[in-house]
């Protein structure tokens, strides 16, 4: 704990320094610029000192950034005068009871391309719909 504080005291006044030193070259460069409406080109600071960019303010201009959500582009059909749109008929999943595996089978690959269900979720969505037999056979599979 001893040498923490130690190590403290001596580190405290290099931030306090460093931290001046920035303020310093700060002001320099706002005295530098010209105050606006000043036709002016005198400068307070002497020539031979070091110039400062300020990097923050390089690229500073009137450029008004894009908003990030794009517009949807206007139609030239207005809502009161467009066509409806077709919409998905719901469609039950196949159920199975054990009988015609292969029916059932081609049935779901159907349901799954129709509604482009993830192929990571065939499974589940497949043994919430067992039946009977096929429902006790999985249960105990699983």
């Amino acid at each position: 704990m001893d040498q923490y504080s130690a190590e403290q005291h001596i580190v405290a006044p290099q931030v306090k320094a460093n931290g001046a030193a920035v303020a310093q070259l700060t002001m320099k460069q706002f005295e530098k610029e010209p105050k606006f409406g000043d036709d002016s080109s005198g400068s307070t600071v002497d020539e031979e000192d070091e110039t400062f960019d300020n990097v923050f303010a390089k690229y500073k201009g009137t450029h008004k950034p894009e908003p990030s959500r794009k517009r949807k582009p206007t139609s030239k059909f207005d809502r009161t005068t467009s066509l409806p749109t077709q919409s998905m008929p719901k469609m039950q999943f196949p159920k199975f009871d054990g009988a015609n595996p292969k029916v059932w089978k081609d049935n779901c690959e159907s349901y799954f391309e129709l509604y482009q269900l993830p192929e990571g979720m065939w499974i589940t969505a497949a043994h919430l719909h067992f039946e009977g037999n096929a429902a006790k056979w999985y249960q105990a599979y699983k």
